[in-house]
C-alpha cells in the first residue's frame, strides 16, 4: 500500500477520470486529500490544478477527502463506496455496485451496471439508469429514479420518491413523502405511504396497506389483482374498478355497477382510485393485526443493522479488503429480504384464496335456500289451485323440496381442512362444486 497526500481547500473538487478497479471515498476532517493506492504509485496518475485533483488509476483506490469536497466520477470499472460526504457528487458510469452511506451530499448517477444501495442519506438522489437493484433506507431528501432494470426496495423515506420505469418488483415501506411510479413490469407493494401515491401502471399485482391522509390522492392501476387494506376510521372517497371480481366493505355506496363502485368512508377527505385488470379487494378494518404490517422482527432487524453498521463503519483506508465484507453483507441482506417478501406474498395469496372459498361456500348455501323458498311457494300455489275442483278427490303426490347439499357443518369442515393444510384451496373448490351438484 502507498499513500499520497495533497493539501487542498475544503471546497475542492476530486475528479476521478478513470479507475479500472474499486474505489472507496470517505469524507473526513481536516481538509487534506489522502489517496491510498493498492499497488505501485506509478499505476495512479494525479494532477492538481486550481483546487481540482484529477485522478486516473489502473488499481484500486481508497480516498479521504474533506467532508464538503465535491466529487466527480467519469468511470469506475469496479465497485464504488461513498461515505460521509456533504458536497456535490456527480457520477457518470459505474460498472460494478455502488454504496452510499451516512452522507448529506446531493448525488447524481447517470449509469449503474450493478446494484445501488443508499442508507442513512440526508441529501437528494438522482439515478438515470440502473441495471441492477435499488435499495434505499432512512433517506431524508428527494429521490428520483429514471429506469431501473431490477427491483426497487425502499423504507423510511422522508422525501418524495419519483420512479420512471421499473422492470422488477417495487416494495415501499414507511414513506412520508409522495410516491410515484410511471411504469412497472412487476408487482407493487406499498405499506404506510402517507402523502399520496401515483402508480400509473403496473403489469403485476398491487398491494396497498396504509393510512390515507386528508387532501391526498392515492391512485393505482394494475393489470393483475389489487388488494387494499386500510384501518378503521379511514376518511376517503373511493373509486374502484375491476375487470373481474370486486369486493369492498365500504360504509356508504354512491354508485354501483358491474365491476365499478364509488363510495365513501368517514368524511371522505382523501381520494382513493384503484383499478384492476383482475380482481379487486378493499377492506377497511379495526386495529392493525399482525399481517397488516410485516417486518423482520426487532431481534433479526437489529442484528442485521449491527452487522451492516460494523462492516461499513470500518472501511480500511489502508486497504480495500473490507470490500469483500461489504459485498457479503449486502448479499445476505438481499437474500433475507427476498425470503421475507416471498413468504409474505405466499401468505397473502393463501388468505385471498381462503377468502374466495368462504365466499363460494356462502353463495352456495344462499342459492340452496333460495331454491327451497321458490319450491315452497310453488307448492303452496298448486295446492290452492287444486281446491277449486270441488268435491272430487284428486290424489296428487308432491316431491319434498331438496335440502341444501352443502350444509353449514360441511362448509366449516371444508374450511377447517384448508386452514390445516389437509387439502388445497383448489381441492376445496372442487369439493364444494361436487356437493352443490
Amino acid at each position: 500500500m502507498n499513500k499520497l497526500r495533497y493539501d487542498l481547500p475544503q471546497d475542492c473538487t476530486v475528479h476521478l477520470v478513470q479507475v479500472d478497479s474499486d474505489v472507496a471515498i470517505r469524507g473526513s476532517e481536516p481538509g487534506a486529500v489522502e489517496i491510498v493506492v493498492d499497488g505501485d504509485p506509478e499505476q495512479c496518475q494525479v494532477n492538481e490544478e486550481g483546487g481540482t485533483l484529477s485522478i486516473e488509476s489502473t488499481v484500486a483506490l481508497a480516498l479521504t477527502v474533506p467532508t464538503t469536497a465535491n466529487v466527480r466520477v467519469d468511470e469506475v470499472s469496479g465497485d464504488l463506496v461513498l461515505r460521509d460526504l456533504g458536497g456535490e457528487v456527480t457520477i457518470a458510469q459505474v460498472h460494478g455496485e455502488a454504496l452510499i452511506r451516512s452522507s448529506a451530499a446531493n448525488v447524481t448517477f447517470e449509469s449503474m451496471q450493478g446494484d445501488l444501495t443508499v442508507d442513512e442519506f440526508g441529501g437528494e438522489l438522482s439515478a438515470t439508469d440502473v441495471h441492477g437493484d435499488v435499495r434505499m433506507g432512512r433517506v431524508a431528501g428527494a429521490c428520483k429514479l429514471g429506469t431501473v432494470y431490477g427491483d426497487v426496495r425502499a423504507r423510511s423515506l422522508n422525501g418524495p420518491l419519483d420512479m420512471g420505469t421499473v422492470s422488477g418488483d417495487v416494495r415501499i415501506r414507511e414513506a412520508m413523502g409522495p410516491v410515484t411510479l410511471e411504469e412497472g413490469m412487476g408487482d407493487f407493494k406499498g405499506t404506510d405511504i402517507r402523502s399520496g401515491m401515483q402508480i400509473h401502471h403496473i403489469t403485476g399485482d398491487l398491494v396497498f396497506k396504509s393510512d390515507v391522509m386528508p387532501g391526498c390522492v392515492y391512485h393505482g392501476r394494475a393489470d393483475g389483482n389489487v388488494i387494499a387494506k386500510l384501518p378503521e376510521g379511514t376518511n376517503a372517497r373511493f373509486t374502484l374498478d375491476a375487470a373481474q371480481e370486486l369486493v369492498a366493505n365500504l360504509p356508504e355506496v354512491l354508485e354501483s355497477d358491474q365491476g365499478h363502485l364509488v363510495g365513501t368512508s368517514g368524511t371522505g377527505e382523501a381520494t382513493v382510485e384503484l383499478s384492476a385488470g383482475g380482481s379487486l379487494s378493499l377492506k377497511i378494518r379495526g386495529e392493525r393485526q399482525g399481517d397488516f404490517m410485516f417486518g423482520l422482527g426487532p431481534d433479526l432487524a437489529a442484528e442485521i443493522e449491527a452487522q451492516i453498521t460494523e462492516s461499513l463503519g470500518s472501511i480500511d483506508i489502508d486497504g480495500l479488503a473490507q470490500k469483500e465484507i461489504e459485498k457479503a453483507m449486502r448479499k445476505a441482506e438481499r437474500e433475507i429480504e427476498r425470503a421475507r417478501e416471498k413468504a409474505e406474498r405466499e401468505r397473502e395469496r393463501a388468505e385471498e384464496r381462503l377468502h374466495h372459498v368462504q365466499e363460494r361456500a356462502q353463495r352456495a348455501a344462499q342459492r340452496a335456500q333460495e331454491r327451497m323458498a321458490r319450491r315452497s311457494r310453488h307448492v303452496g300455489r298448486f295446492r290452492g289451485d287444486m281446491g277449486m275442483f270441488g268435491g272430487d278427490t284428486v290424489n296428487v303426490h308432491f316431491r319434498r323440496p331438496k335440502t341444501p347439499k352443502v350444509s353449514e357443518s360441511e362448509q366449516l369442515a371444508i374450511l377447517k381442512m384448508v386452514q390445516e393444510g389437509t387439502i388445497s384451496t383448489e381441492d376445496a373448490e372442487k369439493l364444494l362444486k361436487a356437493l352443490e351438484g
